[in-house]
């Protein structure tokens, strides 16, 4: 009797141990989140936006709001120059952010929907 119970004392402890393990390995998978203001007015704009980002090599995830005009992106930490690049790739689609203006004549190529307001 005395060894079914640590037996059993053990099992649960090792089954405790994986648990938090497997928890801890997916806070730590080797992601990081960042948020970016990027230009837009529409649907269409959140399509671009979020093609873009993803064409772009360790991107996972990749979220604009129309509302808010934030793009939030999930992406391997390991990466440097991501978010730069990520950028970037969005400007030469035609929509402005933080560090880079999308140049005029892609932007006056967008259908008129996507144009700012102002």
């Amino acid at each position: 009797m005395k060894n079914l119970k640590l037996i059993s004392t053990m099992f649960l402890f090792l089954l405790i141990c994986q648990v938090s393990n497997a928890q801890s390995e997916k806070e730590n998978r080797g992601l990081k989140t960042e948020m970016i203001k990027v230009g837009g007015m529409c649907n269409m704009d959140k399509k671009r936006i979020e093609k873009a980002a993803y064409s772009v090599e360790g991107v996972k995830k990749a979220s604009w709001s129309v509302e808010t005009d934030i793009l939030t992106l999930e992406y391997e930490s390991f990466r440097k120059g991501l978010v730069d690049e990520v950028q970037k790739k969005i400007a030469e689609k035609g929509n402005d952010t933080e560090k880079y203006k999308a140049d005029d004549k892609v932007y006056n190529a967008l259908p008129q929907c996507c144009h700012y307001r102002e």
